[in-house]
């Protein structure tokens, strides 16, 4: 009788174990708040970051009709000490609307433009800014809007970014090569154009 009570009570504490475990387990598969996503090694998140900035995009509205325009939004932070060429790519069914890019930093607006505007071949075009990192303050960070039209129909378009570090021994006006443009997008958003 004592064998059956004990194994009764061992195996009520593996029950009660395997419950705790259990939960545990679901509650961290939950989202529970700030504390739930720590920091990735590599991710920028750390004060000695040392890429060439953290970007991340917004292209809206998503959908838009021929004519109309979308504004893409990009934040920028912890931008390189050497500054930025941040570059963008999007189909060539979307032109960019000359005299719509500001830099807003720290509240301000600050009037820019791209170095590059141009299309390497019949399936993508490429926006290129550089910013030193003096323009970004103390605070080394900044948000840059311009603006896309859409000149021609458009299914699961991308708008990408991909920022680098600038080459201070390379004059702006040559850095950036059509042909060689080595993209990787760090972030990017959809866009269609319709009607």
């Amino acid at each position: 009788m004592r064998a059956i009570i004990y194994w009764a009570n061992t195996m009520r504490t593996k029950i009660i174990i395997i419950i705790i475990f259990l939960s545990a387990v679901s509650i961290s598969a939950c989202g529970g708040g700030p504390l739930d996503r720590l920091p990735l090694v590599g991710d920028g998140s750390s004060d000695n970051f040392n890429g060439p900035a953290i970007v991340s995009i917004d292209v809206n509205p998503a959908q838009i009709d021929r004519g109309d325009v979308t504004t893409v939004t990009t934040h920028i932070s912890k931008v390189h000490p050497d500054g930025i060429e941040l570059k963008f790519r999007y189909p060539p069914e979307l032109t960019y609307v000359s005299d719509s890019s500001f830099l807003e930093v720290d509240g301000q607006q600050i009037d820019v433009g791209p170095t590059v505007n141009k299309q390497k071949n019949s399936k993508k075009t490429f926006l290129v800014y550089f910013f030193s990192q003096s323009i970004f303050g103390e605070s080394r960070n900044g948000i840059l809007r311009f603006q896309l039209r859409g000149s021609a129909l458009l299914q699961d378009g991308m708008v990408a970014v991909d920022p680098d570090i600038d080459d201070p021994t390379v004059d702006n006006s040559s850095e950036f090569d059509v042909n060689t443009t080595e993209f990787a997008a760090k972030d990017a958003d959809d866009i269609e154009v319709i009607n």
